[in-house]
């Protein structure tokens, strides 16, 4: 554009001097705002923007576009003017979480997006929102408070949708029955609200609430109002045979329950005393565990009936077991009978559990009074072996024995007899059981159930250190050529050394000279100087050789309490722990758990 003055000559002189003065005076600066913002503003009318902003602040300033958008003010001013610009207007940037983002995605956030944009084009001062997907973040530009109030309420919609949960405290029975029968998400329609339901059943119990904050005090409520509605009542049943009828009928009885919209939890309570005498490994991998209790109470999937031969009449054990399914005794055995023909001994047969808790009753048929069979243990290891296959063949995990053996035997023979049938048929039947885990010896007498606990660790300790001889005994086999084939006691030998058991490790106290072990390691009391060539420590080092001897020499001296190993040279042993060697017996034990260490 261009200014034209018009009048009198001196007087449009002075007026182009003011104007010369004024242009001089004039600056163009950029608006010092962020290029969004800028943005923005392009789009207003300008001159509007300086008459409602400028003006009446007297900042001689107004907006210009050409190409750029720039401020031209006075020089004086022209900082006013940028000060001005951004109290008026404003740009924030709302970084979401991975949280909000997602929410961002949904149907709802499209409508209240569109409802915020509607209001602010509706209003005087404009607002733009833009959504950025990458990095994820919501960009407001416009008037400054417009920016203010859009960003407000953009924030209190995603606080609304933020995920967040409640605890409420609730009883074991009232968790169980909302799980297994109280559908509370269809009751109250919490899936269309976005909550979410999680049992808790460690201390202390309870529901675990989830949802958005806008919906999780509402359903919180409703949870509690409806927990409180829940009632239960307890009953007991002692009469002979109810109990075990009811825990029979267990999985029946839950399901009419809960057609009925209730819950049923049986508890089998006794007042007989339950005492784990002893647990113990078997060479097979199979647990012994020896229990002082009344075998009709062991938690079992199968037991073990003894008869002893159908011509023998049925008494203690076997009679209460018998009586105890509900089924009469001479009518099932005929039904036996005739199915199989006569009984034979050594038959273990898996029949219905009648009433009794458990999956499966296997008879076994042992030689009665007159049967002059000897000796017992041969039957025994067969019948104990039938009894167990026949569990392994029924899928049980787990099965119960009763002291088993001839009528009329003693106390120690029926044990032994019992106990040497079992770790034999173990040791025969290694590896080969799927589904067997577990064997119980069940007596309700507590002499008898002592007897088995001392003879069981005797017992299966030998049969163990059997074991591992006949694993020395292989590896001693697969040792180098070089090393020379010293004496190995035979395994019946072995029986005969005193053997303990202590922390759940064989301490076994052998006669013999310990440069001829076949073992892994030995230990040898030496001197500082590991060159003690006097008493046993001699003995080792003279016949474990010269390299044995240099290796000690490269090792150096050794402190009071020191622990070396070396090479086992020319003797059986892989390997030679030397311990200098301790006086005192707390020296002795230190030096011990840092050689076992």
């Amino acid at each position: 554009p261009v200014l034209t003055v018009k009048g009198v000559k001196k007087k449009v002189k002075l007026a182009l001097t003011c104007i010369n003065s004024f242009q001089s005076q004039l600056r163009n600066r950029p608006l010092g705002l962020s290029p969004t913002l800028e943005g923005f503003i392009r789009t207003l009318d300008l001159e509007k923007v300086a008459q409602i902003h400028f003006v009446p602040n007297n900042i001689k300033a107004t907006l210009v576009l050409k190409g750029k958008l720039d401020i031209l003010a006075i020089e004086g001013d022209v900082q006013k003017a940028q000060d001005k610009l951004k109290q008026v207007f404003g740009d924030e940037t709302l970084n979401l979480t991975p949280e909000q983002i997602a929410v961002t995605e949904g149907d709802g956030w499209k409508v209240f997006l569109g409802e915020l944009e509607a209001e602010a084009k509706s209003s005087s001062e404009g607002c733009r929102i833009e959504l950025l997907k990458n990095p994820g973040s919501v960009l407001l530009t416009g008037f400054a408070n417009m920016v203010t109030d859009i960003k407000i309420k953009l924030c209190d919609y995603l606080d609304k949708k933020r995920l967040s949960s409640q605890f409420i405290p609730a009883t074991k029975e009232q968790v169980d029955f909302v799980e297994n029968c109280l559908n509370l998400s269809e009751l109250l329609d919490l899936k269309n609200q976005g909550i979410s339901l999680l049992p808790v059943r460690t201390l202390p119990t309870g529901l675990k609430v989830t949802g958005t904050a806008e919906n999780l005090n509402t359903a919180v409520s409703a949870i509690k109002k409806e927990l409180l509605s829940i009632q239960s009542e307890t009953f007991t049943y002692d009469k002979p045979g109810e109990a075990l009828a009811l825990i029979k009928q267990n999985d029946s009885l839950k399901v009419k329950a809960r057609d009925n919209g209730c819950m049923c939890v049986l508890e089998f309570v006794t007042n007989e005393t339950s005492t784990c005498l002893s647990k113990h490994k078997l060479p097979n991998g199979l647990s012994l565990t020896i229990w002082q209790k009344d075998i009709l109470h062991q938690r079992a999937d199968a037991v073990v009936c003894q008869l002893c031969n159908c011509s023998d009449p049925v008494t203690g054990v076997t009679k209460a077991i018998l009586t105890a399914t509900g089924i009469d005794v001479p009518e099932m055995i005929n039904d036996i009978k005739s199915i199989m023909g006569a009984l034979t001994e050594e038959t273990a047969l898996a029949i219905s559990a009648g009433t009794l808790p458990f999956k499966e009753l296997i008879l076994a048929v042992t030689p009665g009074v007159g049967s002059g069979v000897n000796p017992v243990v041969g039957n025994l290891q067969s019948v104990v072996m039938n009894c167990l296959e026949t569990a392994e063949v029924n899928q049980c995990q787990s099965i119960a024995f009763p002291t088993l053996g001839r009528p009329g035997s003693t106390l120690d023979q029926r044990v032994r007899e019992t106990l040497t049938a079992i770790l034999e048929n173990c040791k025969e039947t290694k590896s080969k059981n799927k589904y067997l885990q577990h064997i119980h010896l069940v007596e309700k007498d507590g002499s008898t159930a002592n007897k088995f606990k001392e003879m069981a660790q005797m017992m299966v300790v030998s049969a163990d250190s059997i074991n591992k001889v006949d694993a020395c005994l292989k590896k001693s086999r697969q040792m180098p050529t070089t090393l020379k084939q010293g004496y190995v006691p035979s395994v019946p030998a072995m029986l005969l050394l005193p053997t303990v058991q202590i922390a759940g490790k064989t301490v076994m106290l052998k006669k013999g000279d310990i440069t001829q072990e076949s073992t892994e390691a030995i230990v040898n009391s030496n001197n500082n100087s590991l060159d003690l060539n006097s008493g046993v420590s001699g003995a080792i080092l003279k016949a474990a050789g010269s390299t044995v001897k240099d290796e000690c020499k490269k090792i150096g001296s050794q402190a009071n309490d020191g622990v070396v190993v070396t090479g086992g040279g020319q003797l059986q042993c892989l390997y030679i722990v030397h311990v200098v060697g301790p006086k005192t017996a707390p020296l002795i034990t230190a030096a011990v758990e840092k050689t076992l260490g």
